[in-house]
């Protein structure tokens, strides 16, 4: 089998279309669509729906399809890990730390936290990329930083902080006198994202943007920087907690300094409160 082949259907399924995993490769859409259709007659089996799948579609999975990309991830997750094993005997990982993180976590916390980090260890070199958490974690980084830890023995969780969901409200907002808003305070506040909404938004920094600008009210993350908009805990919802995760076979040389700079972001957060204890290491 192909791997590369194999690694191009992985990014498909992972991305969603072809133009999205021909950006991500650097190949040209009609390039990543011969890959698959090479694929599939290696194998001599159908992986994509015809008709559902193409250059600018959804991809939509066949059962060999949804077999293969099982495989595909781990055989991808295989190969990366040999290559930096092999990197890590000659020293390449020590100066470099891959980090993942969420929107929330991105847009407030972890810049501050970075640069701790760089002052500490200034040889390090930090690459970032923001996505969903599960996704991350498929994609081999070092460390992974989101608000929930997937049903997964092989992800290691260490807590980092946590605290109140919170309302962002507009400038002299009414419900900006109370110390903390009630869920039946929200009932006829046009909420960003919420039923009825005419805003389909969920990326906290263009909710706080539209807050800001008067187009309503966001149920936000703690951890979402709130200039120019009023924040207020909402009590009755769950709290939100930045949880750091790796992958068991993969410690992160530099993720315990991290993860100590981001407990101290914290600790100085008007509405984030550090994890008193690390329950798992970050580094081996």
């Amino acid at each position: 089998m192909n791997l590369t082949r194999l690694q191009t259907f992985a990014t498909v399924v992972r991305l969603g279309t072809f133009a999205a995993a021909a950006d991500a490769l650097s190949f040209t859409p009609s390039a990543v669509s011969q890959q698959m259709s090479k694929l599939e007659a290696e194998l001599g089996v159908a992986l994509l729906l015809r008709g559902a799948s193409g250059p600018g579609k959804q991809v939509e999975l066949t059962e060999a399809g949804r077999r293969l990309n099982a495989h595909a991830i781990a055989i991808s997750a295989a190969v990366l890990g040999a290559r930096e094993d092999l990197e890590g005997l000659r020293g390449a990982r020590r100066d470099r730390l891959r980090v993942g993180a969420e929107a929330a976590v991105g847009a407030a916390l972890l810049p501050r936290a970075l640069r701790g980090l760089r002052e500490r260890l200034p040889a390090l070199r930090v690459e970032v990329v923001e996505g969903e958490g599960e996704d991350l974690l498929r994609r081999g980084l070092d460390l992974v930083l989101c608000s929930r830890a997937p049903d997964d023995p092989d992800v290691v969780p260490a807590a980092v902080a946590r605290g109140p969901m919170l309302v962002a409200l507009p400038p002299g907002h009414p419900l900006a006198a109370h110390a903390a808003v009630a869920p039946a305070a929200l009932a006829a506040e046009p909420v960003l994202g919420g039923p009825g909404s005419s805003w389909d938004v969920a990326h906290p920094l263009a909710l706080i943007a539209l807050v800001r600008a008067g187009e309503g009210v966001a149920v936000v993350a703690p951890a979402v920087p709130g200039d120019g908009v009023e924040l207020r805990p909402l009590p009755a919802a769950a709290p939100w907690e930045l949880l750091a995760l790796r992958r068991r076979e993969r410690p992160a040389l530099a993720g315990m300094a991290l993860l100590e700079e981001l407990r101290a972001v914290a600790a100085t957060h008007p509405h984030l409160r550090p994890a008193t204890a690390v329950p798992l290491p970050l580094a081996a």
